[in-house]
């Protein structure tokens, strides 16, 4: 555990000036969110990667999309606000899912990565975002690709995981 808190600290040493110019790049966009917070959950994330061992070729390339992906995450859940006079207890408690529910979400979703891990990289990240509800745009900007790589990837990759998820029997709701 130590070696890898160790590699952590040493990635962020080595990167904090990209992480530091894109959050400053982009601090028009999250207004009131705390620079240092947003930080905090990019060291919680690379943390996380390195934990589960995923390989990282290209350090700073990984580290922007990570940097990008964690502010987008930030911008959201600030604009996402609570009903007036709304409790949160009551609202997660009243609107969520029951427990049969909640383990067929998680079925699915153990389904859905199973088939996310078999497509290639550059497929599998956008198509991950698209999952996520992130524009085209919107991913462009965190990958650094061309919206019409976003456009082509997303849609490649799409009908491969539609496919391959028919294959295990998994109905969809759109087709």
């Amino acid at each position: 555990m130590e070696d890898l808190e160790q590699a952590i600290t040493r990635l962020l040493t080595r990167h904090r000036g990209l992480i530091r110019s894109i959050l400053t790049q982009n601090s028009h966009r999250f207004g009131h969110v705390d620079v240092e917070d947003v930080e905090q959950e990019v060291a919680i994330r690379l943390f996380q990667a390195l934990k589960r061992e995923i390989k990282i070729d290209n350090p700073a390339s990984y580290i922007a999309t990570v940097v990008n992906t964690t502010l987008l995450d930030v911008i959201r859940k600030a604009s996402r606000r609570l009903p007036e006079g709304a409790d949160s207890d009551q609202c997660e408690v009243a609107g969520g899912p029951q427990p049969q529910q909640n383990w067929l979400q998680h079925e699915r979703l153990q389904q859905v990565e199973a088939c996310l891990a078999e497509l290639p990289d550059n497929r599998a990240i956008v198509v991950r975002l698209h999952l996520q509800g992130y524009t085209h745009q919107e991913m462009a900007e965190i990958t650094g690709w061309t919206t019409g790589k976003i456009r082509n990837l997303a849609s490649r990759g799409m009908q491969t995981l539609k496919a391959r998820l028919k294959e295990q029997g998994v109905e969809l709701e759109d087709d």
